[in-house]
């Protein structure tokens, strides 16, 4: 059984989301997302219930919490005026066990970390982890934590500078170019969102689980 990353989550506030087409432009928004991700970053599998429940399934599991983040910002970076839309997720790696056609029917370790992980998420929180190695959750249960805070902070404007940044490490320059952006400001919004301090972490996560895949 190869090893895969589930993601699940729900969008936070999704009930004073009232207005019909507000709802689908945020369906829209985490359809776009996934397909970019998975055009870009890994391929991926998912979804959405209710119009606010959604599952994940990420086939390079080195790359489960980069989609996640990735996923997080797509949703600040496409809020409308006045709002900060955000979703409480959950990352879980494991085997893959049984996939079935539809996901909320399939099972494996994966899916039951995501699951039982999310549960444990609360109101406060809106990114864990779990894994089947307890050196990298310990670990990653302390920094965790932080990456959530620095990623619920950032505002529109630097979200949709992240997005593309986190997505394909493109260069400032051509970052810049490609958002119509000057340098300067493209510059001014990575640094104040701290986006250098979110790459570490991710490439901390891939580093770890790589290592673990290759023992």
């Amino acid at each position: 059984m190869n090893t895969i990353g589930v993601i699940t989550g729900d969008i936070v506030h999704s009930t004073r989301i009232s207005d019909l087409g507000l709802r689908t432009q945020l369906t829209d928004s985490i359809k776009l997302a996934v397909e970019e991700i998975s055009a870009t970053v890994t391929h991926t599998t998912a979804e959405i219930y209710r119009g606010d429940s959604i599952q994940i399934i990420v086939s390079d599991a080195t790359k489960a919490l980069r989609v996640a983040v990735l996923l997080r910002t797509a949703l600040r970076k496409n809020s409308p005026k006045g709002a900060k839309w955000d979703a409480r997720l959950s990352v879980g790696v494991g085997q893959s066990g049984y996939t079935a056609g539809n996901i909320a029917e399939s099972d494996g370790e994966a899916f039951r970390y995501s699951g039982r992980e999310f549960d444990e998420l609360g109101k406060t929180r809106r990114l864990i982890l779990k894994t089947p190695w307890d050196d990298v959750d310990n670990e990653f249960r302390v920094s965790t934590p932080f990456a959530d805070h620095l990623l619920s902070g950032w505002t529109i404007s630097q979200a949709e500078v992240i997005y593309p940044y986190l997505m394909t490490k493109i260069t400032q320059k051509e970052l810049a170019l490609e958002l119509n952006k000057s340098p300067q400001l493209v510059n001014k919004l990575l640094n104040t969102a701290r986006c250098d301090l979110m790459e570490i972490y991710l490439e901390r996560y891939e580093y770890l689980i790589r290592r673990k895949l290759n023992s």
